[in-house]
């Protein structure tokens, strides 16, 4: 297949697909069977939702490069809040298997700080859970998760769509990923650790 052909294959794919959709999930079971539940994303809009995604949350800060800074169940209860309380600004996406959240993704849009009238979006979570990641439908998921992105960012009038990328997961995967989703690296992430603090 020729990368012209990939590129429209993936901009079929997320213009074809349809709304986020709005339910309660429960939590991911240990032995989820991806093959036979289906995939739905939907946009977080409740408290309700907190309990229901932090084990989620958690398995991603915990294999993520700051896993070792530990987990604060006060910071991740404040973060929540904070997301449902700035819906105009924050959109956080949730994709379930059977009713079970696998996949997340939270964009925040803000106007430029330097310049005027320009909008943009940063992509500040994307985590598709480790057991799904490899298969179809954790593709499904992040080229969903990314769609209703794109179409939320174009519905507050975004001019770019920016996605850090710092979690050191796959690094080649998710470049051939968001490169067929014609997104062009304009960049990179640099670290140096400056010990204990």
């Amino acid at each position: 297949m020729s990368l012209s052909s990939a590129d429209e294959i993936l901009e079929q794919a997320l213009t074809s697909l349809p709304s986020t959709e709005k339910s309660q999930p429960v939590e991911l079971p240990d032995d989820l069977q991806s093959g036979r539940r289906s995939l739905r994303i939907r946009r977080v809009i409740s408290i309700h939702d907190q309990d229901r995604m932090r084990g989620m949350v958690r398995r991603a800060h915990e294999e993520s490069r700051y896993g070792s800074a530990g987990w604060s169940e006060e910071r991740y209860e404040k973060q929540f809040e904070r997301l449902i309380r700035n819906q105009d600004s924050t959109l956080t996406l949730v994709a379930e298997l059977g009713g079970c959240p696998f996949a997340f993704m939270i964009c925040q849009a803000a106007d430029y700080l330097l310049g005027g009238d320009v909008r943009l979006a940063t992509v500040v979570a994307f985590n598709v859970g480790k057991q799904q990641r490899n298969s179809l439908v954790g593709g499904r998921a992040a080229t969903r998760l990314l769609a209703d992105t794109l179409r939320w960012a174009r519905s507050k009038q975004v001019r770019e769509l920016t996605i850090h990328v710092t979690s050191g997961l796959d690094m080649a995967r998710t470049d051939r990923f968001l490169k067929r989703a014609k997104f062009e690296m304009v960049g990179g992430n640099y670290v140096r650790g400056l010990g204990e603090s």
